[in-house]
């Protein structure tokens, strides 16, 4: 099984065998979640096949060298440990290396995930990093206090091809609307990567408690932030990882297109989400898991009888 090999077709009988999927993908032009789409859609071939998922995630934007080579490990941890013979196996077969998920063996045919598919595999093979979790619940400690609390991820710096720009004054508008009809939003926690931004949002909100976090990084030259080398790679997606868990525990998600808010829905099937702007022209065809559901479920703001 060659790394250079169409592995599906001449691997089968390997995988059969040794019960394994094995897989690494080296893809350093795109975001965290955009990753983490992928290995849904892995983790339901390999449900589908009972295979037992390795998966590699190198992606330059965020690898450490002080935390491996696999960024997949610094912020989730396998619900299951691989056996000793599961582990030599790996070492003995080569691993199957894709630069495009096109490239990923047994992706082609196998349907998107859906919102609920993906929750359910994600905490079958995974756990998050108790750590990370930790930090979360400090924060929510101390700053969600009484009432409900809206999360608003606002993403600025990219999706310009994908979606329609974001347009803050009509923002601002549709979250006043929407807080006047529901006087039992306290509180409101904003991420984002447009600077300056949550000061404005204290500002314009002062009947409600605006938080955002204070180390959160923020971009001040229009790049986005996961292209951003200014900040160690770790912290990166570390900070990404956390704004998306806050967002998760929030009562309602307003958001502009994106991954990371989108992966809120994954991690909380119960959040109610409402989309704040929508694919341009023709973005849809780019999106996937689990942006794709969303769009095509018209969880728009406007449309929201009951805003």
């Amino acid at each position: 099984m060659e790394a250079s090999g169409t592995i599906f077709e001449e691997s089968d009988l390997v995988f059969e065998r040794v019960g394994l999927y094995c897989l690494k993908i080296d893809r350093s032009r795109d975001g965290l979640f955009s990753q983490l789409g992928a290995v849904i859609s892995i983790l339901k071939i390999c449900h589908n096949k009972q295979l037992v998922p390795y998966i590699v995630l190198r992606n330059e934007l965020y690898l450490s060298e002080k935390h491996g080579e696999n960024v997949m490990e610094y912020f989730f941890t396998r619900k299951h440990p691989l056996s000793s013979e599961q582990k030599r196996l790996i070492k003995s077969i080569p691993i199957r290396e894709v630069g495009e998920y096109v490239q990923i063996p047994g992706l082609i045919g196998t349907p998107v995930p859906t919102l609920a598919e993906g929750h359910r595999l994600f905490f079958l093979y995974y756990s998050l990093n108790l750590q990370i979790v930790d930090e979360v619940e400090i924060f929510r400690s101390k700053y969600f206090k009484a009432g409900r609390t809206l999360g608003l991820h606002i993403r600025g710096t990219d999706k310009t091809s994908e979606a329609t720009p974001i347009n803050i004054p009509s923002i601002i508008s549709t979250v006043r609307r929407y807080l006047e009809n529901h006087r039992d939003i306290h509180q409101i926690f904003i991420a984002t990567d447009v600077s300056g931004l949550p000061e404005v949002f204290t500002k314009v909100f002062s009947f409600a408690t605006v938080i955002w976090r204070a180390e959160e990084k923020r971009s001040y030259d229009k790049v986005p932030l996961h292209y951003s080398r200014s900040s160690d790679p770790y912290v990166k997606g570390k900070d990404a990882i956390i704004n998306c868990l806050i967002l998760s525990k929030c009562d309602i998600l307003f958001k502009t297109m994106s991954n990371l808010s989108g992966w809120a829905k994954v991690l909380n099937p119960d959040i109610v989400v409402r989309l704040l702007n929508e694919p341009a022209q023709d973005g849809l065809k780019w999106l996937g898991f689990p942006e794709r559901e969303m769009i095509e479920s018209g969880w728009f703001t406007e449309r929201d009888e009951k805003f």
